[in-house]
């Protein structure tokens, strides 16, 4: 039976926790751990998650939406035009030199994503790489000191994914603003791999009531789905004041 959330108490790996952990790994598609400082919470997260793709982050109270998913912020672009040459002259209007400007470079504003995105495009990129009949690699969201930050501000509408079916994919499909839908898309297409037929049936099925196929609005960027290869670990201090 496949678990949608484990919360556990942890105070250090016995030979025989290990082999417990080890073997339900693939089971618990979200876990919190939680404990005192120093029981080994964060080791025990990096030893789950050791050979597979990864991606961490520690929540605080400044952590947002932005800071979590995404957001457009200003970057330094090359704008392609071309060095030019800029003549200096005197109050004769004479010419005594030439004055060399870079005009190659300005500001722009790009959506930069952060670790949930980088976590869910790889997830899919799995998805759609994966070969017919087999499992897709697992990617994990690893979560440090979950509890520090504000996780409805955090989190917003993608809160509603973690719920997940029996297959382990997000049995409520939510759609993203247009600007975070456009960057996945883009991204998701980089892999020139096309999802196998069979596996792609096999996740439209789990929602009978779509009127339109999932898998594509999800590769377009249309849906936000979590895939059954996307696992999210988190731990938490039980003696951190703002449990």
């Amino acid at each position: 039976e496949s678990y949608n959330y484990l919360i556990e108490t942890y105070d250090g790996v016995s030979p025989v926790r290990e082999s417990h952990i080890t073997q339900h790994i693939e089971e618990v598609m979200q876990k919190i751990t939680y404990g005192a400082p120093g029981t080994g919470k964060s080791k025990q997260t990096k030893d789950e998650v050791a050979g597979h793709v990864w991606f961490r982050t520690t929540f605080h109270p400044d952590s947002d939406y932005a800071s979590f998913v995404g957001a457009y912020k200003p970057m330094m672009k090359e704008d392609g035009v071309a060095l030019t040459e800029v003549s200096q002259k005197d109050a004769a209007g004479q010419l005594v030199g030439t004055e060399i400007h870079d005009q190659r470079k300005g500001i722009a504003y790009d959506f930069v994503d952060q670790v949930f995105t980088k976590a869910y495009v790889e997830a899919w990129k799995l998805q759609k790489k994966a070969a017919a009949g087999a499992t897709p690699e697992p990617v994990f969201l690893v979560i440090e000191e979950i509890n520090r930050g504000n996780c409805a501000q955090i989190f917003g509408d993608i809160f509603q994914l973690l719920d997940r079916n029996g297959m382990g994919f997000s049995e409520y499909p939510v759609e993203p603003d247009s600007d975070l839908g456009r960057f996945i898309a883009a991204k998701i297409s980089e892999d020139e791999a096309v999802m196998d037929a069979a596996r792609k049936n096999a996740i439209n099925g789990l929602y009978p009531e779509a009127k339109f196929d999932v898998v594509e609005k999800v590769l377009k960027g249309e849906q936000l789905l979590l895939p059954d290869n996307l696992y999210i670990r988190a731990t938490m201090n039980t003696s951190d004041q703002s449990l």
